[in-house]
């Protein structure tokens, strides 16, 4: 997609390989359209092709890495969104080591046999994947992003991606950003769901929510988070809710409002980065998601041991791997 792709465009069709229609002029320019022509599709019926035929090259789609300044409240589409502004990268042998990390990655999952066998109108040949960083700083964040899968709800990934033919397993670190603000603080876990506080047993995915914003505030948090309000006990204020927390979580109260979270998902993308670069080692194809790996269910336990000692070698405290397969199919 460059400026010469206009020029090229006109060149196939001028070959009767497809048919241009050019647009109306209107403030924008030009809108042209282009569609297959008959020799196109003839040749196309005859070769076979499909859509498995297509791929991206890794080394045209820019640059892997993404650095972001802090998030301000900007107001798009008549929504306030928090958003932050990219930054340029600096030029250092960290950048490039981190770079070098990607785009080993994103060259082992361009060649990797995957498909989509689900309704949902994803493309998976969409394997590009960019590292984020947030807050200007590159331990900040680091989350991988891009890739068809992650646009897939969880149960649809389970039965619609097939990885060298095999079905999958999801591989997730249960409670992480917990277990690793403990580690922090020198401190051990209560046994059980760390996000199962007393008094609060019906509330677990809200809890869980409140939890996560209370590590990832860079200040004293007042208020629900979004989608949170009206969701806990009624006529339970929030501040009632925090010391619900607080109480359950004393250990690590301090880190409520210091912006840990972003430290905490730095080290889960370190995490997921090391436990990528074994696995492919290996010759296993295992596809990102935040905390989580996807892997043919041959693998799942090597993946899992590999992650498992990621996690320690990183944060010096064990690491809790769920395991989900897909449904069996039953009579």
């Amino acid at each position: 997609m460059t400026e010469r792709f206009a020029d090229l465009v006109k060149q196939i069709a001028a070959c009767g390989l497809v048919e241009m229609q050019l647009g109306d002029q209107h403030p924008l320019g030009r809108r042209t359209t282009i569609r297959a022509g008959t020799t196109m599709q003839r040749r196309i019926g005859e070769l076979n092709v499909d859509f498995d035929c297509f791929g991206r090259d890794p080394q045209f789609l820019g640059e892997p890495l993404e650095l972001r300044g802090p998030k301000t409240k900007r107001f798009i589409a008549g929504k306030v969104v928090l958003k932050g502004d990219k930054l340029p990268l600096p030029d250092s042998p960290e950048v490039e080591r981190l770079r070098g990390q990607m785009q080993t990655i994103n060259a082992w999952l361009a060649a990797a046999d995957l498909s989509w066998e689900g309704s949902g109108k994803l493309d998976h040949s969409q394997r590009f994947l960019r590292r984020i960083f947030n807050d200007g700083s590159l331990e900040l964040g680091g989350r991988l992003e891009g890739g068809f899968w992650q646009r897939a709800s969880g149960s649809d990934r389970l039965t619609s991606i097939s990885i060298q033919g095999e079905p999958i397993a999801s591989l997730d670190f249960a409670q992480s950003a917990m277990r690793m603000a403990y580690a922090q603080m020198g401190a051990e876990p209560p046994t059980g769901d760390l996000y199962e506080v007393p008094g609060l047993h019906p509330y677990r995915s809200e809890t869980k929510q409140i939890l996560n914003a209370l590590l990832s505030a860079g200040s004293e948090r007042t208020r629900f988070p979004q989608n949170t309000r009206g969701q806990m006990p009624r006529g339970w204020k929030f501040e009632r809710v925090y010391r619900a927390i607080a109480r359950h979580h004393a250990p690590i109260e301090p880190l409520f409002g210091t912006g840990a979270g972003l430290r905490f998902m730095y080290q889960e993308s370190e995490i997921l980065i090391r436990t990528l670069l074994q696995l492919k080692g290996l010759g296993i194809v295992a596809l990102p998601i935040h905390d989580c790996v996807l892997v043919p269910v041959s693998a799942k336990e090597v993946a899992k041991g590999i992650m498992e000692e990621a996690f320690l070698e990183i944060t010096g405290v064990a690491g809790v791997v769920d395991m989900e397969e897909r449904p069996t199919r039953t009579c």
